[in-house]
């Protein structure tokens, strides 16, 4: 009925006040090319999908699947059955407690910031989602609005893990909203930086790159690691989609690389590169120009710099232990050279650097042997496996830095606030005093406090229990 008032509005109007109408030929094309597009829109998008449609695209999602039969059977998967999968999967585990079944299909119960809405999210399968978004975005009825007010539109009902980037990739490659819209003037493409480590030598190979594309990634450690120093056996990355990718996957596959990633929330378990990614902004910061923009073209020097100096690890530097020599900086053409030792054989000088190599190496091993030992004390000494529960006194981390103060006088650490509910093993809402709303953390934002309990804790917990 909408539709075909569309179409004859211009008729109707025509009329109004007993004026002739004059179908001219201008007036027929426009209302065939209207009722064109409107026919094209409603073919591309399907009908409704009915109950039983739902339930079988949840049970044929491999990621959806094994939440879906733990809630029908009360039972949670253990996390070895599900760490093995995508990371999709390891987000819905992770949300075990936010999870619920209602008509034989999996949502997601979603509380709003402050804590006073809640709503169910159908969690959505792979195949559905971009027909959703389809409908949320390029629907005549959705006015192709750009992603932050597409991505809200789309939660008020649906959830999957990745929703955000996915609408927002999608929305840039609206064929209709490229055609519109104009192109965002940019002085220079934003690089981000790539770092490869040899966890034995300590060695990095740092890069800028224009995206964190997997054929990008798999492209630059070909060309910049592999090539230069020969296939690894085995390659320790975090969980970003580049590296968990199929195109990555067969990389490794095709060169016989044994691929092992961090656990989830857990990036110490890449730790090398994750210090090295501290000490290279450092290091970069001491020498960029004031506008911060040409970081990138610091990026070798800064690479040569960590590389010849000494690490604490191993009691070498890397370049030692990666050539079995020192390699020449600044220091050294202070000084002038000294002249080579006369008489020594080519064999003689190989037999003493394979020689050479080989003890550093070995003292190197000792050396990591003992850090490793010394840093797991250190790491056992501030390890928490505190689970908070409601009525618990915590901190909460909060690093922004207000304007007109500086980082170095801060106090980073807020509170004491008491958890008012615990969502899942990732999430707590928690308040921060009296009179303030209840707020989401996510649990490494957290402290337990020691001390006593403000005044205003028990009612906080009184009134918070009664709306749960």
């Amino acid at each position: 009925m909408i539709r075909s008032y569309w179409i004859q509005m211009p008729v109707i109007k025509g009329l109004e006040g007993r004026a002739t109408f004059v179908a001219t030929e201008r007036l027929v094309v426009a209302l065939q090319s209207k009722k064109g597009r409107l026919e094209q829109e409603e073919t591309s998008h399907p009908p409704p999908w009915s109950l039983e449609d739902l339930k079988k695209y949840q049970r044929d999602d491999p990621d959806i699947l094994p939440v879906l039969q733990g809630k029908e059977t009360l039972k949670r998967p253990l996390w070895s059955e599900v760490s093995g999968g995508s990371r999709t999967l390891q987000q819905y585990w992770l949300q075990w407690e936010s999870l619920v079944l209602k008509n034989d299909l999996l949502y997601r119960k979603f509380e709003s910031q402050r804590g006073d809405k809640v709503w169910l999210q159908f969690v959505v399968p792979e195949v559905l989602r971009r027909k959703i978004w389809e409908l949320a975005h390029s629907h005549p009825l959705s006015g192709h609005f750009m992603a932050r007010k597409t991505s809200t539109r789309v939660r008020k009902k649906f959830y999957w893990s990745g929703l955000s980037r996915d609408i927002d990739q999608w929305c840039k490659i609206c064929p209709e909203c490229q055609q519109r819209r104009g192109a965002k003037t940019k002085q220079k493409a934003k690089l981000r930086r790539y770092a490869t480590a040899d966890y034995f030598s300590k060695w990095v190979e740092v890069a800028a790159i224009p995206n964190q594309e997997a054929v990008t990634i798999a492209k630059i450690l070909i060309e910049r690691f592999i090539c230069r120093f020969g296939i690894p056996d085995e390659i320790h990355s975090d969980q970003g989609r580049q590296f968990e990718s199929k195109v990555f996957q067969k990389t490794c596959e095709l060169l016989r690389i044994r691929k092992t990633r961090t656990t989830p929330y857990h990036p110490q378990s890449d730790g090398m590169v994750e210090r090295f990614n501290r000490t290279l902004e450092t290091m970069l910061s001491m020498v960029v120009a004031p506008n911060q923009k040409d970081w990138d073209t610091w990026l070798p020097y800064a690479s040569l710099a960590y590389n010849t100096a000494v690490h604490e690890s191993t009691g070498f530097s890397p370049a030692e232990l990666m050539f079995g020599r020192a390699v020449r900086t600044p220091l050294d053409i202070i000084l002038p050279e000294m002249e080579e030792e006369e008489g020594v054989e080519y064999p003689d000088f190989v037999e003493e650097l394979r020689s050479r190599i080989k003890e550093m190496h070995k003292q190197a091993r000792d050396n990591l042997a003992s850090a490793g030992a010394r840093q797991k004390r250190q790491a056992d000494r501030f390890a928490s496996e505190d689970v908070y529960r409601p009525g618990d006194l915590v901190m909460v981390h909060n690093p922004a830095v207000g304007k007109g103060k500086t980082s170095k006088l801060n106090k980073p650490w807020q509170g004491p606030g008491v958890v008012i509910r615990r969502l899942n093993d990732v999430l707590y809402r928690v308040k921060l005093g009296a009179g303030r709303s209840v707020k989401l953390f996510h649990f490494n934002r957290l402290k337990r406090f020691t001390g006593e309990s403000p005044h205003w804790v028990e009612a906080a917990l009184t009134v918070n229990r009664d709306r749960v």
